[in-house]
């Protein structure tokens, strides 16, 4: 059946009204879209759905490369740190943020004026395979720069500048004081995940360096 669609982009020069089924319109989709981007699904959904304020959970992975010699091909997608890191104490610290809490001193501005700043971090786990360190983290929601905050905070846990329980303080400290904000180029969206699922890959993404 034939379903309608509404969708805005550059390339076809605004928004427009286009009658295609899920199938045609991925194929549609990506013919315009640039290399580094494409299209796995399609679904119909109502005009009133909001895919940011809508979803439950998201799931973020950092990812740093932990070696004395800089990465040449994945230059771009992981974060450097060549000094060692002590993983113990950095898994120690993780931990410990996890739980509803108030996270305004690891965001870099509030998202609207009186905008609450709690959130319900429900995972923050820290492993290793060979010289990459993931840092995943799972919650309802994430306030602006949080995870590259937090992240930049528990490297320097890792590089014993902070105890576990010195990160954990840093929630008590002012609006946007804990950091410094790890680069952009470790952070991956892996997951975005509804109360009623809607696509058959759940939004999962797999970055090649993890």
């Amino acid at each position: 059946s034939q379903k309608l669609y509404r969708h805005h982009t550059g390339y076809l020069g605004g928004l427009k009204e286009v009658r295609l089924d899920e199938d045609t319109l991925v194929r549609a989709l990506n013919a315009w879209l640039p290399e580094d981007a494409v299209v796995l699904e399609a679904r119909d959904v109502p005009p009133t759905f909001d895919p940011r304020r809508e979803a439950v959970r998201r799931s973020y992975r950092y990812v740093i490369e932990n070696r004395p010699v800089r990465p040449a091909l994945e230059r771009d997608r992981v974060w450097h740190v060549p000094g060692e890191l002590d993983l113990a104490c950095m898994q120690q610290a993780a931990s410990g943020l996890v739980g509803t809490r108030d996270f305004a001193a690891f965001a870099s501005r509030p998202e609207a004026e009186g905008a609450s700043t709690v959130r319900d971090l429900q995972r923050f786990a820290v492993t290793c395979s060979g010289s990459h360190i993931w840092l995943d983290v799972e919650a309802n929601a994430f306030l602006p720069h949080q995870v590259r905050r937090m992240t930049g905070a528990l490297v320097e846990v890792g590089r014993g500048k902070l105890t576990p329980e010195e990160y954990v303080s840093l929630l008590e400290g002012p609006p946007g004081s804990a950091g410094p904000a790890a680069p952009a180029r470790g952070l991956y969206l892996m997951r975005v995940e509804y109360a009623d699922p809607i696509f058959a890959r759940a939004l999962e993404s797999a970055a090649r360096v993890c």
